[in-house]
């Protein structure tokens, strides 16, 4: 038996999101109930959201985060502050999910659906094109960016040997640069570690570094941007990595800590440092930190900026799926 339902807000399906999210295929913290809420709050809180339940014989297995505007079908969020998103299917319901879901979606007024930021190993990209072009809907699948991901080594050593020779040498030369130069330090500073100035000195190495960076800023991304650190400290998830020079903080990264990889979120540092490559070079260290620690894989997020392929990242696709009637 097959039971749909529908939510216009957050209150009456945080729990159950919760739930079915921990038994996901595809977990990221993106799709996370306290993130898109956190959204919705400070971003948009005009969008017309649409949070779809589908159960079988009772069971939950499947949550669609979906918002209609002017007849376009879309994810909650956008691609400012969203890196992935997704559906959040419980693994091994994908086929019963995404058949239902069809059914449901054909029963509303829509003229296009455009689903944004889909990651290479979504289940979504398998099942979600087939069922809607059986039906002779006009369906696109394209790449719309990268999200670099580096796989880790198991030490630092290994890790400088599978670069190419060029970048090698270049980061070699920075660090010793740095070394030589400077009375330099790493400070990590994780989970119910981090304060209040912690952040706002991120925020405040962020706007300094460029002035796209520095116009991202506004009093509604400045609050989510609270908002959703304050969870990711309670969830053990954040990670302020940043390079001091002379005592003073010249590069921060924010990055999010999932069970296997390091993703960076954002990065900020201090121009007036730049003749010692400080950002790349902080990053880098984190990429070592990341290696010590166990992890598997250095997610650099969205973008195809050449430093992160000068580190020794591999483009790993996102996607988007448009459909029209």
């Amino acid at each position: 038996m097959i039971k749909i339902l529908t939510h216009h807000n957050f209150t009456d399906i945080k729990y159950h999101w919760d739930q079915v999210f921990k038994k996901s295929s595809n977990p990221t913290v993106f799709l996370t109930s306290w993130w898109n809420e956190a959204w919705h709050k400070y971003i948009d809180n005009h969008a017309s959201i649409e949070i779809i339940e589908i159960y079988e014989n009772e069971h939950l297995i499947g949550i669609a985060p979906l918002s209609i505007k002017d007849k376009t079908i879309t994810f909650i969020g956008d691609k400012d502050l969203y890196d992935y998103r997704d559906f959040i299917v419980i693994e091994g319901k994908e086929v019963i999910f995404f058949e239902q879901l069809y059914n449901h979606l054909n029963k509303l007024s829509w003229d296009r659906i455009e689903l944004n930021s889909i990651p290479v190993n979504s289940p979504t990209l398998c099942y979600l094109p087939g069922i809607f072009e059986v039906e002779k809907n006009k369906v696109e699948l394209f790449s719309e960016n990268s999200t670099p991901t580096l796989l880790l080594p198991e030490n630092w050593d290994e890790y400088l040997s599978k670069l190419s020779k060029k970048n090698r040498h270049e980061l070699k030369r920075k660090i010793k640069r740095l070394e030589s130069q400077t009375n330099y330090q790493i400070h990590i500073c994780k989970g119910k570690e981090i304060h209040e100035s912690c952040l706002q000195h991120f925020i405040t190495l962020h706007k300094l570094s460029s002035e796209e960076k520095f116009d991202f800023w506004n009093p509604g991304r400045e609050m989510f941007f609270n908002n959703i650190s304050d969870q990711l400290i309670c969830n053990e998830m954040l990670i302020l990595h940043s390079l001091i020079l002379d005592n003073k903080s010249v590069a921060t990264n924010f990055i999010l800590k999932s069970e296997e990889s390091f993703l960076l979120y954002n990065s900020g540092f201090d121009p007036s440092f730049s003749q010692y490559s400080v950002g790349l070079l902080n990053t880098a260290f984190a990429i070592k930190y990341a290696i010590s620690s166990g992890q598997k894989e250095f997610n650099f997020l969205k973008g195809k900026e050449k430093y992160k392929y000068h580190l020794g990242a591999q483009d790993m696709n996102i996607f988007n799926i448009s459909i029209s009637k």
